[in-house]
């Protein structure tokens, strides 16, 4: 999966980030439940985008 999908610890965070939001904390776009990279559907290059 990886390089540019998450890997199986990415996947483990995204599982709980629902729970920490609830709680006042927020994890980055890439470790929410259904992410898709910002380079989807564009002509960049993942390895220039952020997430």
């Amino acid at each position: 999966v990886p390089p540019y999908g998450r890997t199986e610890a990415e996947l483990n965070w995204s599982d709980v980030q629902p729970f920490l939001q609830s709680r006042g904390y927020m994890l980055r776009p890439r470790y929410h439940p259904g992410w898709v990279g910002s380079w989807v559907g564009t002509k960049k290059k993942p390895e220039t985008c952020e997430d």
